[in-house]
């Protein structure tokens, strides 16, 4: 059956939350990781619950209400949501209380707004939906999760209109921890240097990304979501085996593709393996990035999702995301490709088509 993308939304550190623009003006950055750039929270949440939230939940709940509201959706079939770290700050707040309190006189609400479902709880409670509500944890694969989760329960005929994203915060005392194992670069990088560096390490960011699937096409639609597929710790020849069945499963062929969208983000090692994967089957194809504009994290591919549904209903590419500086006349599908950028065996593929 075919699945509709009927609305979508990604709050980010680049203005992409209003979807009458599209990268129109481009947030340069020197800082050390990169934070989203908020909307008016308080058009969407109560201001006596908005102070009770932390970023993460502010930025998953509002950007999960602007997709459903773009779809014309108030209550989904079910809700399912993926991320890599979860509820980072209300984590760390517990932590420190239990030390800072010697494990005693603990207020329960850190506790309780640390679980990674967290989101997909809020999401539900603020609109009082009942239905199935999952949320999957699985390192940079979450989103890819709760697609492929989105699409059984579509094949099963259990679904009109699903609400799936991913969303993930970074914190202060997260990033320290993982500069000291060189996840992130020791040198400043803006947008137009990071891609073309040659060391070690990214950018860190955050994130939050919804779209609302459907079973039915409307005016608002912006692609057809036609699969997703996941592999663990795969060589280049099971890669490249894999790419090639996934294609053959539904009926293209990599000369199909006009648009890969990779997930480059100026870490040497992982930006020569995106190269080599979209220069040995997608040479005729543009390849698009992404991660410069946001950094890394958990949750980046899901932004991938929307650039990819957001190329399609326009039929245009932001020179910013246009990696080759290839053309082309026709945009009919698109592939997204993503991995584990630090350990490198987390790979996903997620194909769009024109709706």
């Amino acid at each position: 059956m075919e699945v509709y993308i009927n609305g979508i939304n990604a709050i980010s550190p680049q203005e992409t939350y209003d979807n009458s623009l599209f990268l129109n003006e481009i947030i340069e950055y020197s800082d050390e990781f990169l934070t989203v750039i908020k909307p008016n929270y308080k058009e969407f949440i109560k201001a006596n619950v908005l102070r009770r939230m932390s970023n993460i939940i502010r930025m998953g709940v509002v950007s999960a209400r602007m997709a459903m509201q773009e779809a014309n959706v108030e209550n989904p079939d079910a809700i399912i949501v993926g991320t890599g770290l979860g509820c980072m700050t209300d984590t760390e707040k517990f932590l420190n209380r239990l030390l800072e309190n010697n494990e005693s006189l603990l207020t329960p609400t850190s506790f309780i707004q640390s679980t990674h479902n967290t989101v997909g709880a809020q999401i539900a409670v603020m609109i009082s939906c009942n239905n199935y509500n999952m949320t999957y944890v699985n390192k940079n694969n979450g989103f890819e999760t709760s697609l492929l989760d989105a699409l059984m329960m579509f094949e099963e005929g259990g679904a009109d209109n699903i609400l799936v994203g991913a969303v993930d915060e970074m914190t202060p005392d997260n990033h320290k921890l993982k500069k000291r194992i060189n996840a992130w670069k020791n040198e400043p990088a803006t947008i137009s240097t990071l891609l073309s560096s040659k060391t070690k390490g990214c950018i860190a960011g955050e994130g939050s990304t919804f779209t609302v699937l459907s079973k039915n096409k409307t005016e608002q639609t912006y692609a057809k979501f036609v699969d997703v597929f996941t592999i663990y710790k795969a060589t280049e020849e099971d890669l490249y085996t894999k790419l090639l069945q996934f294609l053959e499963e539904n009926n293209l062929s990599v000369n199909d593709i006009d648009v890969v969208v990779t997930g480059n983000n100026g870490d040497y090692e992982s930006d020569k393996m995106y190269n080599d994967f979209t220069s040995k089957f997608f040479l005729q194809s543009v390849q698009v990035v992404y991660k410069h504009l946001i950094g890394e994290h958990g949750s980046a591919s899901a932004f991938g999702f929307w650039l990819a549904a957001k190329i399609l209903k326009t039929q245009t590419i932001p020179e910013i995301v246009n990696f080759n500086k290839k053309e082309t006349s026709k945009i009919k599908n698109i592939l997204v490709y993503n991995f584990d950028y630090y350990f490198k065996n987390n790979h996903s593929f997620v194909l769009l088509q024109e709706a």
